[in-house]
């Protein structure tokens, strides 16, 4: 019982983590400055953009955070932010805070069984009053 409890615990903090990079990325794109975006390709989950930065630059981006799938060569209003190197986009008006919400939830709920498992085995460890004399 007490690798399941450490397998909990794991998860927890493997959960914590996602759920923070997830609720990060939307705080840096909030109130980011927006432009028009085109869909260079579409995938399951991930749309590749072609995005013009102020400066004239034309830069290649990918986002996970989209509405309905657009067609390739459709434009759409994103939010972006540059982080070093990179881009960071998400369609205007789409958050991905839900997920963080999410996967908070999940490391909440992980460590509160992996407590349950080791308080569990914890009571399995105590000496029991069978097998004492009677005075």
């Amino acid at each position: 019982m007490r690798r399941w409890a450490a397998f909990f615990f794991v998860l927890s903090g493997l959960a914590l983590v996602a759920g923070w990079l997830t609720y990060g990325g939307d705080g840096r794109l909030d109130g980011a400055p927006t432009t028009t975006a085109t869909v260079v390709g579409v995938g399951e989950s991930k749309l590749d953009l072609d995005l013009t930065l102020p400066d004239g630059q034309v830069v290649r981006a990918s986002t996970t955070d989209f509405g309905a799938v657009p067609e390739k060569g459709a434009q759409l209003q994103v939010q972006y932010a540059v982080d070093g190197k990179d881009v960071v986009v998400r369609e205007a008006g789409v958050k991905s805070g839900q997920d963080a919400w999410g996967s908070l939830i999940a490391a909440g709920a992980s460590a509160l069984i992996g407590f349950v498992l080791l308080i569990l085995r914890t009571r399995g460890e105590q000496p029991s009053d069978t097998g004492k004399k009677r005075g």
